[in-house]
């Protein structure tokens, strides 16, 4: 449990920056506590009203439009008592150079005008956050926290005391139930509980706009102080860190972004020769250069468009789906016996719904894009993120590059509208067969429009589980289903599928960033948003003795397994542990890089 006077803390930059040794990261790591009498918050809404001229004349009741721009200002003021407190400094490099020192009162009180006098190039002096934790109940998705969801370390309900409550830290963030799914800027992470007190935490970042201490020999040995603490983003610091400090380096371009294009069904890589930079093979890690000599913790990132591997599969025709695109391979119709014959199937066969799209790999370490999909009848690919560490287990996220199929103010006589918004469409008139968990079509011409795996649902738009199977014949009528449909026996029923789906990711760049700290955690995230922090183990980390490629791994037995097919903007792997400024670009410190690569500039 952490303790109260750890309740309210100040962090400063470095503590981001540092790759702290797990010995030497605890709590107060590059921070400093604040025991606080009252902790006021402040939220501002900057509205512009409008009187609107005669509204009173025509309705008898003048009226008022506010413009609400979403501008808000947040601050947070702070009074207590500052007492002796053990701090410890960290500044990089080994566990020896951390040093852990008890300062009086009086130096804490100075250490602090010190640090808000300072400037936000000097990461050891600039506190950058605010952390002050607060007991929670509920979770990201309103409900009360367990075990069983990982939210807490025991179940809680409205009855739990307070003292019992697990923390999380005060920010400005609503949790995800209340979020659209087109929102910028939530994430998954946002309302997890403080687990370990090495961990970090989310906090307000902003700055210190004023600080006042009373010294009094009433006090003593305590020191009386107030604080206010503005949210904020840093757009000038980090402006300047990166030009001059290489922290973050942010690039101004003019013209049509370029890519690198990989086509579907390609085969080509880039490759990083080790026998480029090392003179042999020796498996002394600090003899290595470039990439391979890189032992400790790093970032890597890149801007994809991805290519759909899919294509549009489909039975009881001699479809072959689209034959033109770059963008999305050809797929033979799915009782076609000439199969083999056509250059798709023989470069995909049997691994389109498990295709693998390599970004990155290497002996010790491999980022890429899994499809999760279960079939491709009206199913383009999606894909999930995977991070793997040479001997451990894949982490990854759940899938997070998905196909549309929502239709807005579009008739479709066979849809199943919410307004006048539709993503189911009528598949068959149908009976349910309770006592075999099937469902009978009227029409088995229909079951030429689905497969296994596909979600099927009631005139409700209620799931009724996905297909487990289909029977019948050649022409199969009878789909037995996933789970117990709930239906009534013999029952008729409007059976509902899909809406055509649509990859509307061909046509959008996404920032993959993966972070991992040779301590044991590796972090995921999409577009700057984090989605998965997990725990694991990882000894003796080093990239290996072997060439690295980018867009496949070609030592594989079959390497169009791995092929990465689409657009790659820029790609990089650097020294911090954080996610670069810009969603839309890399912004990388040159003293931080490993490797970067950008294509197309003119």
């Amino acid at each position: 449990m952490v303790a109260a006077t750890n309740r309210v803390m100040l962090e400063l930059s470095r503590r981001a920056t540092a790759e702290t040794p797990s010995d030497a990261n605890t709590i107060a790591t590059n921070r400093l506590s604040l025991l606080c009498e009252s902790v006021s918050v402040s939220t501002t809404k900057n509205a512009f009203p409008i009187d609107i001229p005669f509204s009173g004349v025509i309705a008898g009741e003048s009226s008022t439009l506010v413009m609400d721009l979403g501008s808000t200002r947040k601050q947070v003021t702070l009074n207590g008592t500052i007492y002796e407190q053990e701090i410890t400094k960290f500044k990089g490099g080994t566990e020896e150079s951390a040093k852990t020192v008890k300062l009086t009162s009086y130096e804490i009180a100075q250490l602090i005008h010190s640090y808000v006098d300072s400037s936000f190039v000097h990461e050891d002096q600039n506190i950058s956050k605010l952390i002050v934790l607060i007991p929670s109940r509920v979770d990201n998705n309103f409900d009360y926290r367990n075990t069983t969801n990982n939210t807490a370390d025991s179940n809680i309900d409205g009855n739990t005391e307070l003292k019992d409550l697990p923390l999380i830290p005060f920010h400005f963030a609503n949790r995800a139930y209340d979020v659209s799914s087109w929102s910028y800027g939530q994430t998954k992470k946002t309302f997890d509980y403080l687990q370990n007190t090495g961990d970090e935490i989310e906090g307000i970042r902003g700055y210190i706009s004023d600080f006042n201490t009373d010294i009094s020999s009433a006090e003593e040995p305590g020191i009386k102080f107030s604080m206010t603490f503005v949210q904020s983003s840093t757009a000038v610091s980090d402006f300047i860190n990166t030009t001059f400090w290489g922290v973050n380096m942010p690039g101004v371009f003019v013209g049509d972004t370029k890519a690198l294009v990989f086509p579907v069904m390609c085969d080509g890589y880039l490759q990083l020769k080790y026998a480029d930079k090392n003179a042999s093979t020796d498996t002394h890690v600090d003899l290595r250069q470039g990439v391979w000599g890189h032992n400790s913790s790093f970032t890597i990132e890149a801007i994809i468009t991805p290519y759909d591997v899919n294509g549009f599969g489909s039975r009881g025709s001699t479809s072959t789906g689209v034959t033109t695109s770059e963008k999305t391979p050809p797929s033979v119709n799915d009782d076609n016996t000439s199969k083999t014959d056509y250059q798709s199937e023989d470069y995909f066969s049997t691994n389109r719904l498990t295709h693998k799209m390599m970004l990155f790999h290497s002996d010790g370490f491999e980022l890429h894009l899994q499809n999760t999909t279960p079939n491709n009848f009206n199913q383009p690919a999606e894909y999930k993120l995977c991070a793997k560490i040479s001997g451990q287990n894949a982490i990854e996220t759940d899938t997070i590059i998905s196909a549309r199929n929502s239709l807005y103010g579009y008739y479709d006589e066979t849809g199943l509208y919410d307004g006048i918004d539709t993503s189911l469409r009528l598949l068959d008139n149908a009976n349910y067969d309770s006592a075999n968990n099937t469902i009978e079509l009227g029409d088995n011409a229909n079951s030429n429009l689905v497969r296994v795996g596909t979600e099927l649902f009631d005139s409700s738009g209620k799931s009724l589980g996905t297909i487990a199977g289909l029977s019948g014949g050649s022409t199969p009528d009878t789909l037995t289903m996933s789970q117990p449909h709930g239906g009534t026996e013999g029952d008729s029923i409007a059976l509902y599928y899909s809406q055509p789906k649509e990859a509307t990711y061909l046509e959008t760049m996404y920032k993959i960033t993966c972070c991992v700290d040779i301590n044991g955690k590796i972090r995921l995230y999409l577009n700057n948003v984090l989605l998965v922090e997990q725990t694991t183990t990882i000894s003796n980390f080093n990239f290996g003795t072997t060439d690295c490629y980018i867009g496949q791994d070609p030592d594989v037995t079959t390497p169009s397994t791995t092929q990465f097919m689409g657009e790659l903007y820029e790609i990089a792997m650097f020294k911090r542990q954080e996610p670069s400024l810009n969603s839309t670009t890399l912004n990388i410190g040159y003293n931080d890089i490993i490797f970067y690569y950008r294509f197309g500039d003119e």
